[in-house]
């Protein structure tokens, strides 16, 4: 089964540390990333507007590190989410895809904004 769990570590005065767990098929991964308050207030914007829409992108990345999360509608509504976790860098890292559909945005999104309270 698919999964995506976001998980927050700590709150800073301008930024968040939170971790992103992923599972497509028999594979999964966990790496943290760290979001600017402004940066993560857009990424709501965003990730809700693609919701409403049922097109677009968002990407969560971090500038420390070639870590990635994203997502992008295909056609008919269906969304491809794309990972590197852990970091080319480190002796291990995986790099998931996984095809789902609109349902997965408001469990992102009500993960997402749980980092903020």
């Amino acid at each position: 089964m698919n999964d995506i769990k976001i998980d927050l570590i700590e709150k800073f005065d301008d930024w968040y540390k939170f971790s992103v767990y992923m599972k497509a098929g028999d594979f999964s991964g966990r790496t943290n990333f760290g979001i600017m308050i402004s940066d993560y207030e857009k990424l709501i914007c965003d990730i809700e507007k693609m919701y409403v829409e049922l097109e677009g992108e968002f990407l969560i990345n971090y500038e420390h590190s070639d870590d990635y999360v994203k997502a992008q509608f295909k056609k008919y509504g269906h969304l491809e989410i794309s990972a590197q976790l852990g970091g080319s860098w480190n002796d291990n890292f995986v790099k998931l895809l996984m095809y789902t559909d609109q349902t997965m945005l408001p469990i992102i999104l009500q993960q997402l904004k749980q980092l903020s309270r």
